[in-house]
């Protein structure tokens, strides 16, 4: 049964004092001037070019995983440069068995700091939430303030309104009655102005004063007719005074009701600005809630984004399994680092004669 030795990305790590003497191994000695000795078919695992292997390997090497004959595998310093072929660094089986007594505590220790990490995130959330609460609360509250603000104000503006035109018609009806009245006035001085003007006319044509003496004057027939003209112009008087007076009042009735129709139209384009206003106000309200709702979001997400970062910090430097933080427990899982070390047990690699050797079949 062969055994596997899984070898990491290809990086800058051979060392010339962990390269095999092969001719010391092979038997044979040294000689520069003569020819290389050919590795036999059997050490041969894969035969792969250097174009295909560049393909296959990534563009950044973080991390390489050598194995030893004892199955011990340890990190080794990252490289940038890629080499054609890693040499195996065999660990000391008391190295290897003082690492794995250390390993406890130094499992202990990360699984303090990523209890701490966890704990940091979870109150960290608890934080955001409650400032997200408080930040809506309030915005609740000073929308609801505004529109308490917008009613009041809607509901005295059509009291005043009304306040103001039945002022308004109260006033123009003391204009028609005082009207009225300065017209009977002036029905009442015609009228006595009517009868003196009938009593002397009447005394003239009697030829007499009004006092009852003569005034030996000749009266005509001009003034006979002037006197007559008199007497139905007072016949006629109450009539044309009655008629005077309704004419007035259906003036004013007229005017009256122009008036209250104006006044209606501006009740209702009082109502219509109001219900604008208040459709305003709720537009505005709805905007600033999406707002609100799309920014809130976005701060949780650079929220996130930081737990992610402090936890691909931490993995890096205690170099264990990714942590999840705590708002994707149970959700998700952080995905797996460039620079963690990933086993590829069916992959082709390209091994040279002294990795065959050291690695060996069982």
């Amino acid at each position: 049964m062969r055994r596997k030795c899984l070898f990491g990305e290809v990086g800058g790590l051979e060392r010339a004092s962990d390269r095999v003497d092969w001719d010391g191994v092979l038997g044979g000695e040294k000689d520069t001037d003569s020819l290389p000795v050919p590795i036999p078919d059997s050490l041969v695992k894969y035969v792969i070019s250097q174009a295909d292997m560049q393909k296959t390997e990534p563009q950044r090497v973080e991390a390489a995983v050598v194995c030893s004959i004892k199955d011990v595998c340890v990190p080794l310093p990252d490289k940038k440069d890629s080499v054609a072929h890693i040499e195996p660094l065999v660990v000391p089986q008391e190295q290897s068995e003082a690492h794995q007594l250390q390993r406890p505590v130094e499992k202990q220790s990360e699984q303090l700091e990523l209890k701490q990490l966890r704990d940091d995130q979870a109150a960290q959330l608890d934080r955001f939430v409650a400032w997200t609460s408080k930040q809506k609360a309030e915005l609740e509250a000073q929308q609801a303030l505004l529109r308490e603000q917008l009613k009041a104000g809607h509901s005295t503006a059509p009291e005043e309104l009304e306040d103001a035109h039945n002022a308004a018609m109260a006033e123009a009806e003391d204009k028609q009655v005082k009207a009225e009245a300065d017209m009977r006035t002036s029905h009442d001085r015609e009228k006595r102005d009517n009868v003196t003007a009938l009593k002397h006319m009447e005394a003239y044509c009697a030829g007499k004063y009004s006092s009852g003496e003569l005034h030996h004057r000749c009266v005509t027939a001009q003034d006979h007719a002037e006197l007559d003209k008199t007497k139905r112009a007072r016949e006629r008087m109450d009539g044309r005074h009655e008629s005077a007076i309704n004419v007035l009042r259906g003036e004013q009735s007229r005017r009256m009701r122009m008036r209250a129709q104006r006044q209606e139209k501006e009740e209702q384009e009082l109502r219509r600005v109001q219900r604008r206003e208040e459709l305003e106000l709720e537009r505005s309200f709805g905007q600033e809630m999406a707002e609100f709702e799309i920014e809130m979001p976005e701060r949780r997400l650079r929220l996130e984004g930081r737990w992610r970062l402090q936890a691909a910090v931490m993995t890096k430097q205690l170099a264990v399994v990714p942590v999840v933080p705590v708002f994707l427990a149970g959700e998700a899982k952080v995905s797996s680092l460039a620079w963690q070390v990933e086993i590829l047990d069916d992959r082709p690699v390209a091994l040279g004669a002294t990795e065959e050797v050291r690695c060996g079949t069982a």
